[in-house]
């Protein structure tokens, strides 16, 4: 046979067994024609097909969308707790790159920072921000009486002449006298290789201007390599990293000294008659406060290496 059949009771025994066999499609549709369901059915199967396509879809949908949820919560508890998964800027490590506007600005690049001009760094606010740069010591370095000031901000150029400031009170003395309105320097000791801080600040019990020193000095900066220095600077203390590592922090003992928009960061300061033996470059700036972990991670970028500085010094002194 090559019809399926469907069997129904027969309460007239006209077969043997007393059941009557009729093809299953003709049951079916009689059925639905005796019941005047056939037209409903079609306009149902019309109607709900396309529906249930969508509700399954939906569903489907539904449960990526709690996977992926739910991973992403997996993959910041791990970038919180034991491994950097995100990163949101290039100073930041993660396997994920998350595009975002960076806010770094860049000055000169691979070139010597000259003390002419000052250093033209938009936002430069009180505090909350973040200062780094490439520094090169010659080996050929002689004992000076002045100190060689790397950065500072004041309200102009500063021109000095050397003055007989061996000793650590009188360079205090001098430091004073030279940058009277700066609310900091960053300088080099006269002698060693030693890398010095000092904030002006304002102390809420005198409210007399002074200066505040690093209590430890970074000290035996290398020689003949570069160095990356970050500094950042809070409301409160600064930071002092050399090759994305902390060395020293350093409160400040008051509310730094300045004025916004009035005070501008300067490079070099060499005073008449001194030797030269130090040289920066790759200059960046943030106006925010950039993370130990940031720090970290741009200082592991490429820097100006001592071959590149010693190509360039002879050309730009």
């Amino acid at each position: 046979m090559s019809r399926a059949y469907n069997r129904r009771v027969l309460y007239a025994a006209n077969n043997e067994d007393g059941y009557e066999y009729e093809p299953a499609p003709q049951r079916v549709a009689g059925t639905f024609a005796g019941l005047g369901l056939l037209d409903a059915f079609k306009r149902y199967r019309t109607s709900v097909a396309p529906t249930g396509i969508i509700s399954q879809l939906l569903k489907y949908l539904f449960f990526i969308s709690l996977a992926a949820f739910v991973l992403f919560l997996i993959l910041l508890f791990v970038h919180y707790t034991m491994y950097p998964i995100f990163s949101l800027s290039p100073n930041e490590p993660g396997i994920i790159s998350i595009p975002t506007i960076s806010d770094e600005q860049k000055f000169f690049n691979d070139a010597i920072v000259t003390s002419a001009d000052p250093i033209p760094m938009k936002q430069l606010t009180d505090a909350n921000y973040t200062v780094s740069f490439d520094l090169y010591l010659d080996r050929n370095h002689m004992p000076i009486d002045t100190a060689r000031i790397l950065l500072y901000r004041a309200p102009q150029r500063v021109t000095t002449t050397a003055f007989a400031t061996a000793d650590a009170s009188n360079l205090n003395t001098y430091l004073e006298r030279v940058l009277p309105s700066s609310n900091f320097v960053l300088y080099l000791d006269p002698v060693t290789n030693d890398l010095h801080f000092k904030a002006m600040a304002v102390p809420a019990v005198s409210g007399a201007r002074t200066y505040t020193t690093t209590d430890h000095p970074i000290e035996n900066l290398s020689i003949g390599n570069t160095s990356r220095i970050t500094m950042v600077f809070t409301e409160k203390f600064v930071e002092l990293y050399v090759n994305g590592k902390l060395k020293t922090t350093m409160p400040y003992n008051g509310n730094l000294v300045t004025d916004i928009g009035k005070t501008e960061m300067f490079g070099p300061l060499v005073s008449d008659g001194q030797t030269r033996n130090f040289f920066m470059s790759n200059v960046s700036f943030w106006p925010r406060i950039l993370t130990a972990r940031e720090v970290g991670a741009y200082s592991s970028g490429p820097k100006m290496s001592a071959v590149d500085f010693q190509k360039i010094v002879p050309k730009t002194l």
